[in-house]
């Protein structure tokens, strides 16, 4: 068995913690800033779109800050939105990925209504999930940790 205790130099240990908790808020500042981006880019497609029964009404986003777990979180409360994302009938355009998803959507063939898929919220996701990690790097660097 190895044991390591460490002593004595309490202004090193001091600037430890108030270093990872620093980076903490880092990442913390990054996934706030990520589900931002995500709201305001599936709001302005939303725009785009027709409308019919409030698709932009119901979304809505909310950062979680629980011990050591920052979530993010972007939704569309409203029942029709993943016909409106991915399209419904023959025209339905599921990206690579998210068939698993996708799929507790698709009828039951019993009628056929085809309509465009018009993709708001997982374009919008997928392009703050690459610029998440150039984020986080970011807000380190901010913060004075490379």
């Amino acid at each position: 068995m190895i044991k390591v205790t460490v002593t004595g130099n309490e202004a090193a240990l001091k600037n430890i913690d108030t270093r990872l908790k620093g980076m903490s808020e880092a990442v913390q500042d990054a996934i706030t800033i990520s589900t931002n981006d995500i709201y305001a880019e599936a709001d302005a497609k939303i725009s785009t779109i027709t409308d019919l029964g409030g698709l932009k009404a119901g979304l809505n986003k909310d950062v979680i800050y629980e011990k050591n777990v920052t979530i993010g979180e972007v939704e569309v409360r409203k029942n029709y939105a993943a016909y409106v994302e991915f399209g419904t009938g023959t025209l339905v355009n599921v990206p690579a990925g998210l068939e698993d998803y996708a799929i507790q959507y698709k009828g039951k063939g019993v009628r056929e209504v085809n309509l465009p898929a018009r993709p708001f919220l997982f374009p919008a996701f997928a392009k703050a999930a690459l610029e998440l990690p150039k984020e986080i790097e970011k807000q380190l660097k901010a913060f004075g940790t490379e």
